[in-house]
């Protein structure tokens, strides 16, 4: 039994306690904190269901009851698909909406319902990506549902951490990539069924990763460099080859201008009456005409050097010679010169 008296003093009041209530005042304080705490979790389910809804599109409003204006004690246990820990207490743990024809993305405010163990949103028309902390939205989760929607993307490695987990179905959406490895279960390939991109696991094994990345490189870069190509001949290759001009290998050079030389730039015909003729005009020039032997005409114009070029005549190409054995008409300097 405790026993208080008060007492006053200049100083101001005085409180004295008697007797042992230690035990008695630990209780009442364990009693506030435990309610406190009931409060703030009863706050968090009501904020999970709350932002269910409103991140949910509902067209046949089967959230219809789902009233966040009674405060009466329990009553989001009477919303559709909900269900408490006790008829009496706003302590969710499991949300069964399957077939309601729900719209959008994964609700990401059921993190706030932290007691959840139990997930259903199969059969409706969920949109996008699983959340990839999954782990931290649901972290006691035994049975997750999503089977029958539209979600895409992997399905995150952090399935992995889920280690409650019992139930577990994903099949009929357009989920890819590898299937993640639970730690203390696994499930069949039922609960993966009619997902086109998944493998590993009990699906079929996943493919090399150099190939994944190959051939969506080689369908961005080849055209890439397709094009690229045909920018540089069309606009770089043109003064590309101006400037190599000038440092043309020379034997190229003077190949090129030996096998233009040899093709007459006006070719002629001769006929019978014009040959008859020529061959009366050799004879009688004979006698100024000097004879060579090729061996000759080699020396004399440095194998046909193309420097000796003097240009074109009616027979062909015409070169300038030197030999000083060959010809009477001498140059100034006492060479003899020949013209070919």
């Amino acid at each position: 039994m405790a026993i208080f008296s008060l007492s006053s003093s200049n100083t101001g009041l005085t409180l004295k306690m008697e007797g042992n209530c230690i035990p008695r005042l630990c209780v009442l304080m364990l009693t506030m904190l435990t309610c406190f705490a009931t409060i703030k979790a009863t706050e968090s389910d009501i904020s999970c269901l709350r932002s269910i809804k409103e991140s949910l599109e509902d067209p046949s409003g089967f959230l219809s009851n789902w009233n966040f204006s009674n405060n009466s004690a329990g009553f989001i246990c009477r919303f559709t698909g909900v269900e408490c820990w006790r008829p009496t207490e706003n302590k969710v743990f499991h949300i069964r909406l399957p077939g309601m024809r729900l719209r959008g993305p994964f609700p990401m405010g059921i993190r706030n319902c932290d007691s959840l163990i139990g997930l259903n949103l199969s059969n409706n028309y969920l949109s996008g990506p699983i959340p990839s902390n999954i782990s931290k939205v649901l972290p006691f989760i035994t049975t997750l549902d999503l089977s029958n929607n539209t979600l895409t993307g992997q399905i995150p490695p952090e399935f992995s951490k889920l280690e409650r987990i019992k139930e577990f179905s994903v099949a009929n959406n357009r989920l890819s990539g590898a299937v993640p490895v639970f730690s203390n279960t696994s499930f069949p390939a039922e609960s993966y069924a009619n997902n086109s991109g998944l493998c590993g696991g009990p699906m079929n094994a996943c493919s090399n990763d150099n190939d994944d990345l190959f051939f969506p490189g080689f369908a961005v870069g080849f055209p890439i460099s397709t094009i690229l190509s045909m920018l540089f001949m069309f606009l770089c290759w043109p003064r590309l080859r101006i400037r190599t001009s000038r440092y043309y290998p020379f034997w190229i050079k003077k190949r090129e201008r030996r096998t233009h030389h040899l093709i007459p730039r006006n070719p002629q015909v001769l006929f019978a009456e014009n040959v008859s003729s020529m061959e009366t005009k050799v004879s009688a020039m004979e006698k100024f005409i000097c004879r060579f032997r090729l061996m000759e005409l080699e020396m004399a114009t440095n194998d046909f050097d193309n420097k000796n070029v003097i240009g074109y005549g009616n027979m062909g190409l015409m070169y300038k010679g030197e030999c000083p054995k060959c010809c009477k008409s001498k140059d100034t300097q006492g060479n003899r010169q020949i013209i070919l």
